[in-house]
């Protein structure tokens, strides 16, 4: 499912009621930065792989977005090509990391629950 959003408010009321495993983010928006939501996304969605794609093509603010927030930051125009390959690493990275998480709960599951043959 595809969602957008004219505001950085409008998309926090999506995200209230629905799961999404990535965010395409620009970085000025109505209503707050794009910093800003991708923080917001995180609270909601921990594992959340956010794009920052922007017209703002500076180098500090692009390396302060990715390691605060982001996965990628592209510089419109952005080609297709260059848009799917982040979009399908991001998703790659979103899956493996869910996966880990996965596996970890169910490693600490099993130490804290007893077997049934146990009680």
């Amino acid at each position: 499912m595809c969602y957008t959003a004219p505001s950085g408010h409008a998309a926090l009321e999506i995200l209230a009621t629905e799961s999404i495993d990535l965010a395409l983010v620009a970085i000025m928006i109505p209503g707050m930065t794009g910093l800003s939501l991708a923080q917001h996304l995180r609270e909601l969605h921990l594992d959340v792989a956010v794009i920052f794609v922007t017209a703002v093509d500076n180098l500090n603010v692009a390396m302060n977005h990715i390691k605060s927030e982001g996965y990628d930051y592209m510089v419109k125009p952005v080609s297709k090509k260059r848009l799917l390959q982040s979009v399908e690493e991001a998703l790659r990275r979103h899956t493996t990391i869910v996966e880990e998480s996965a596996y970890s709960l169910r490693r600490r599951l099993k130490r804290v629950v007893k077997p049934v043959s146990e009680c």
